[in-house]
């Protein structure tokens, strides 16, 4: 019996994404440490660490767990790398979605979503620095990205 192409495909998507679920735990705790060493590379050589997060649910277990960390927060920044178009307050806000799990501490610069569009939109690009030194973009497949 042979499967058709569509069988197969769903087969092999079977096997790669079952069970990585488990593995989510794990790649969270090494992204922190590689992330705490390179926060402390930083800190030795600048005064203050950059640093822009992704939005979305998929980092949140993540933040969750940096928040909990003895850092010098004081020196470290944070800038959204993308945030939709709704009040701060609103569930769907990016912002507040790290600021709840990242904690009062983390000084995070934000999208002033009540000035119109365009304005926001400048607004928010004087607030960013001349660089960022780190980076925490998504990379990994979540169930709604999925076939």
């Amino acid at each position: 019996m042979s499967l058709s192409p569509w069988q197969t495909t769903r087969l092999r998507h079977r096997v790669y994404t079952e069970g990585w679920e488990k593995l989510v735990p794990l790649m969270e705790r090494k992204l922190l440490r590689l992330f705490l060493r390179l926060i402390k590379i930083f800190l030795k050589n600048k005064e203050h660490v950059h640093i822009a997060l992704a939005g979305g649910k998929t980092p949140m277990p993540f933040y969750r767990m940096l928040s909990l960390e003895y850092l010098p927060w004081e020196r470290l920044y944070f800038y959204l790398t993308d945030e939709r178009f709704v009040p701060l307050n609103s569930p769907k806000s990016n912002y507040k979605n790290i600021r709840e799990n990242l904690g009062a501490k983390a000084k995070i610069t934000y999208v002033n979503t009540e000035l119109p569009l365009r304005d926001a939109c400048l607004d928010y690009s004087q607030k960013l620095p001349q660089g960022l030194d780190v980076c925490l973009l998504p990379s990994f497949p979540t169930l709604h990205a999925l076939p």
